[in-house]
């Protein structure tokens, strides 16, 4: 993936990468809070928050993909 460090052309430059990952950052750590607060009000047994919280987290981490490969 990072083949030719810094050149476009070849694989993904690094700088551009830690761009992007620093743009998401605050969203990551919003969605991470929020499940987190979410899984400490309810119990953690239930199925159904577990789901929500792991398909947030897969949605989010499909936004990046789709980011990095555009």
């Amino acid at each position: 993936m990072f083949k030719g460090e810094g050149r476009s052309n070849k694989g993904y430059p690094i700088y551009e990468l830690k761009a992007i990952l620093f743009r998401y950052k605050k969203l990551l750590n919003h969605v991470l809070l929020s499940n987190y607060q979410m899984l400490r009000m309810i119990n953690a047994g239930h199925m159904k928050v577990l789901f929500k919280v792991s398909f947030n987290l897969w949605i989010v981490l499909f936004y990046i993909g789709v980011n990095l490969l555009m």
